[in-house]
C-alpha cells in the first residue's frame, strides 16, 4: 500500500527474508520525506542483544543518557552523523515508546523504516499499524511540531 501521509511518501508492505536457519516475515512502514538521514539502525535490546552489546563496543552510547544504551542498540557507519540525528529529543521520543512493542527504526538518505522484527500485522490491525507508524515517523523526524 502506497500513498501520502503526514507530508511523507509512504509504503506499507509485508517483507520476508531468508536467514541461515529460517525465514522471517514482518510488516514494514517506509516513509520518504525531505529530512536527510545518515544510515542507522536502532532496536530494542533483548537478552541476546544485551549479551552481544556487552561483548561489542560498536553500539553508539550517549553520555547525556546512559539508560538509553541499556534499552536500545544503536548502530551506524558514520557515528558523528548518527550522533547529530539522535538529539535529546529523539532519544527521549524513543524512550517514551512502550518497550513491549519492540519497534525497530532504520534510516538512510531520505527514508525512515519502522517495523517490529518478525511480526506480521493482521488485516484487522492494519489501520492501527498505519496510524501508529505514521505518528512515530512524524515524531522521530520532528514533523509533529
Amino acid at each position: 500500500m502506497s500513498g501520502l501521509r503526514g507530508g511523507m511518501t509512504t509504503n506499507f508492505f509485508d517483507y520476508t527474508f531468508r536467514g541461515a536457519r529460517s525465514n522471517t516475515s514482518q510488516t514494514v512502514a517506509a516513509f520518504t520525506q525531505d529530512v536527510w538521514l545518515p544510515t542507522f539502525e536502532v532496536a530494542p535490546l533483548g537478552i541476546a542483544g544485551k549479551l552481544s552489546a556487552a561483548a561489542s563496543n560498536k553500539s553508539i552510547h550517549f553520555d547525556f543518557d546512559p539508560a538509553f544504551s541499556k534499552r536500545f542498540r544503536l548502530l551506524g557507519p558514520d557515528e558523528e552523523r548518527v550522533r547529530k540525528l539522535f538529539t535529546r529529543r529523539v532519544v527521549s521520543f524513543l524512550e517514551g515508546i512502550n518497550s513491549k512493542a519492540r519497534w525497530h527504526f532504520e534510516g538512510s538518505d531520505f527514508t525512515l523504516v519502522i517495523y517490529r522484527h518478525g511480526e506480521m500485522v493482521k488485516p484487522a490491525d492494519y489501520s492501527t499499524f498505519v496510524q501508529d507508524t505514521t505518528e512515530m515517523a512524524k515524531a522521530f523526524l520532528g514533523l509533529d511540531r
